[in-house]
């Protein structure tokens, strides 16, 4: 237990190292064809315990239930546009770089375990709520090491990586300006100072850290807010990505996950998609990650 709320605390880079070491295994090809046949397999048991755990954590927290209550509609409504803002700029710059797969099923099994998580989380209460970190964080090690094999052992998408090196950042660089379109739609529709709706959408997903920042920087209803509309964008990611994926594009599918498209919602991206889109989706959450503690004090001072 120590060494996973070790590498809890330090996720990021465990994340990283656990890919590439199963990338450079996948490359070299070290790992028996039997066990590759089963990848995927392994792939869909941790995404779908992953989604139960994520759902048993928003039914359990007392939290979000309160705040769906009291400020739903505004959280809702910073969540939806963003989402369009970002969508419509990635829809542009997107040229089809990825294959596309079937949305039914997969969808139909996200939703069915989301609910059975919210509700399950939401009757058994807090007394398993400390160990959903752990099992989040040891499902995405498992998880990782299975993608980094898929991407090392497809040799092409390497060539894929290197020829379009700078589209890299496309991803996040729209996420940004269309997150940013959208919260200054949401200014104007709510009457809701610009400052406070681009604090709360820089938020990009990763509800714990914005929700903290702007109670502590700002004032506690706006945390409230933020907290809850990265929960409800997590929601709606989680939920649309497997339809995006297959109807829109790989880079709109990334762009809605924001900074979980390194972690929670990387399963779900790359079951969606073909192994390729990983590295994409990796480098956006990563870079997001990392702009979420700048840009939320940055914009909170103006």
């Amino acid at each position: 237990m120590n060494i996973l709320k070790f590498i809890s605390h330090n996720s990021m880079y465990f994340y990283i190292v656990f890919m590439l070491f199963g990338a450079l295994v996948g490359y070299y090809e070290k790992v028996p064809m039997s066990i590759i046949r089963h990848n995927a397999k392994l792939q869909t048991l941790c995404l779908v315990v992953l989604i139960l755990t994520i759902g048993f954590e928003i039914g359990s927290n007392d939290e979000v239930l309160l705040a769906l209550r009291a400020i739903g509609l505004k959280a809702a409504v910073i969540s939806l546009l963003s989402g369009v803002g970002y969508g419509a700029l990635h829809k542009y710059y997107n040229r089809g770089f990825f294959e596309e797969r079937d949305e039914k099923f997969l969808t139909m099994v996200i939703i069915s375990c989301l609910l059975i998580g919210i509700f399950s989380g939401y009757f058994l209460g807090m007394p398993l709520n400390g160990l959903t970190d752990y099992v989040i964080t040891f499902c995405l090690l498992i998880l990782l090491f299975s993608v980094g094999i898929d991407l090392g052992s497809n040799k092409e998408s390497f060539r894929d990586i290197k020829n379009n090196g700078l589209k890299l950042f496309i991803v996040p660089i729209g996420t940004i300006l269309g997150t940013a379109i959208g919260c200054i739609g949401t200014s104007l529709i709510l009457k809701m100072p610009l400052k406070e709706s681009l604090a709360v959408g820089a938020g990009f997903g990763w509800y714990s850290l914005s929700g903290v920042l702007i109670a502590q920087m700002y004032s506690v209803e706006l945390g409230m807010v933020a907290f809850l509309s990265n929960v409800i964008r997590e929601i709606i990611a989680l939920i649309s990505i497997p339809f995006i994926s297959k109807r829109v594009g790989a880079l709109e599918a990334i762009g809605i996950a924001g900074a979980t498209a390194m972690d929670t919602l990387l399963p779900v991206i790359v079951k969606s998609n073909t192994p390729d889109v990983v590295i994409y989706s990796f480098v956006s959450g990563v870079f997001l990650t990392l702009l979420v503690p700048i840009l939320v004090p940055v914009i909170l001072s103006l």
